[in-house]
């Protein structure tokens, strides 16, 4: 049921300190719609991205009031390659949506420049605001970019300049509101230090990140090739994060000679940009050092500077630099814009269907994240996972040999060597290296879950202490159809044959649901089958 209790709890109990309930109504809405099947998720997800790219379009047309650069602006937001993540994956529906209402806050704020009734468009602005917020942490900048617009939109006469003080207020209180509602669902403001991808780093470390991670996100936006799922993140040369903080400055530098230039569109794609950055930077540490899907939102403002330095205005004040304004004005020219677009457009629409079919296949993702990145933090694990599932024992046991050495201390490797060694029936050294996940995943371990934890006790046959944790993880989240078949696995083997029925059954049910099922899955549906016909025949 659609129920705005999500707005009271967190966003998922496997990953504290996110509170976006917007997100999780509309994946509600979703289910409701279609069920759990995958199509249903990924139309809405495009859906929302078509609905994106026009609001860039009738964002960058009121800023321009020239309808060709809008349209290229728009057209290269639909179709650049580093957008991928966000709109093919599921999880990327929180950056969508914040996105959205982002850019139709900014819309109601500049529709009301004029307007003899602009209280109501003023409060429509904070109302996006604040479901942008609790779509996604990421669009706690907005108020920036609003405060911006009066120094670059002409029309807005010192009355609006008045009314833009009363629309920060609302933007505020909206604020004030998310906040507190963040507060009482999670009980603090951030994410907990020890889930970020930074934890244990000084704060001068992380810091000196940024700069690399900043410019590795402007190049991917003008050259978005070797795009994979994760980066590598460790530390940085000091000449590549000198010379990252020198591409920062002098970005920075461009949009403030735009600025003076006359150029101020273009100057404020660019504060965009950067303003959309700031809460991914890890100033305030997160979730992931990197990540494709951070750029969906800050990537308007680049294709609003795009579609400004192609725009027909003539530039102001040639001065001494004369003779580069000239050549400026001659890129300008309507059939030099076509091409030059034409072949930027072309290009990245290639490389974002290309991008697409990396992601019809998990191991083709992960293969090509693991070549890439080859310190990638989940990209070994995942394929590992792949590979038991199928049953490819010999490669999933080489890539073991590879990286348990490497990371004795991970409790998933010794998981997956436990379950590797069970296959091969190997069962002593299953056993070690169980004892030695649970050893080493300790309850609070944030990289071992407690579902982790109790499917390693189901391997070691310790049922009555996987219960309590089966019982806790599927409370609070009853639509995992793998955990609830291990729980029906532990309900049963105790002597519970009702309650272990109920979750097989529970467990086929959301199986069946998805309709596409990776091997791993199917391996587990089969399974949950046959515990279930079984108990059945037992009663």
């Amino acid at each position: 049921n659609l129920s705005f209790s999500a707005f009271l709890q967190p966003f998922s109990p496997v990953a504290p300190g996110l509170f976006r309930p917007v997100t999780i109504l509309s994946y509600v809405l979703d289910a409701g719609i279609g069920g759990m099947q995958p199509w249903i998720f990924h139309a809405s997800n495009i859906l929302l991205h078509a609905v994106a790219s026009i609001l860039v379009f009738l964002l960058t047309r009121k800023l321009l009031q020239q309808d060709i650069p809008a349209l290229a602006a728009s057209l290269l937001f639909a179709v650049h390659p580093v957008h991928t993540e966000a709109v093919t994956w599921v999880s990327g529906r929180s950056e969508l949506l914040a996105a959205m209402f982002v850019l139709v806050g900014v819309l109601f704020h500049l529709q009301s420049v004029g307007a003899r009734h602009a209280l109501p468009l003023q409060l429509g602005s904070a109302l996006a605001y604040f479901l942008a917020l609790s779509s996604k942490e990421i669009a706690v900048s907005l108020p920036f970019v609003l405060a911006l617009l009066p120094f670059i939109h002409s029309r807005i006469s010192q009355k609006d300049r008045t009314n833009s003080i009363l629309l920060l207020l609302f933007v505020f209180i909206a604020l004030s509101i998310y906040l507190l509602l963040r507060v009482g669902a999670l009980g603090s403001l951030t994410i907990p230090l020890a889930h970020t991808r930074t934890a244990g780093l000084p704060t001068l470390d992380r810091l000196l990140l940024m700069p690399p991670v900043i410019a590795r996100y402007i190049l991917l936006m003008v050259f978005p090739w070797g795009l994979r799922l994760e980066y590598d993140w460790s530390s940085f040369p000091f000449l590549i994060t000198a010379g990252s903080i020198l591409l920062m400055i002098l970005l920075l530098g461009l949009g403030w000679w735009l600025f003076r230039r006359g150029e101020r569109v273009a100057a404020f794609g660019i504060a965009w940009f950067f303003f959309f950055l700031l809460p991914v930077a890890n100033i305030i540490p997160i979730g992931e050092l990197i990540a494709e899907r951070f750029l969906y939102l800050p990537s308007v403002g680049f294709c609003i500077l795009v579609g400004a330095l192609f725009s027909s205005t003539e530039p102001r004040n040639r001065g001494a630099n004369g003779e580069v304004m000239e050549f400026v004005s001659r890129l300008r020219s309507s059939k030099t814009v076509l091409i030059i677009m034409g072949t930027i457009l072309l290009v990245f629409s290639s490389l974002t269907i290309r991008r697409n079919l990396d992601w019809r296949d998990p191991e083709i993702l992960w293969r090509k994240t693991l070549a890439l990145s080859p310190e990638a933090p989940h990209a070994r694990e995942n394929l590992i996972v792949m590979l038991l599932a199928r049953g490819d024992l010999k490669e999933a046991g080489s890539l073991l040999a590879e990286e348990l050495p490497r990371f004795p201390e991970k409790p998933m490797l010794h998981f997956l060597a436990g379950q590797l060694f069970r296959r091969t029936r190997e069962d002593e050294r299953a056993k070690k290296h169980f004892e030695l996940a649970l050893e080493l995943g300790k309850p609070g371990n944030v990289e071992f879950t407690d579902f982790q934890r109790a499917s390693v006790l189901l391997e070691l046959w310790r049922f009555a202490e996987a219960l309590p944790l089966l019982e806790h993880a599927a409370s609070e989240n009853p639509f995992d159809p793998s955990l609830l078949n291990n729980l029906g696995v532990a309900q049963a083997q105790l002597g519970k044959f009702p309650e272990a029925i109920l979750s097989f059954e529970r467990a086929i049910a959301l199986y069946e649901e998805q309709g596409s099922l990776s091997e791993e899955d199917q391996r587990n549906l089969a399974g949950a089958r046959g515990n279930l016909e079984m108990l059945r025949g037992v009663q």
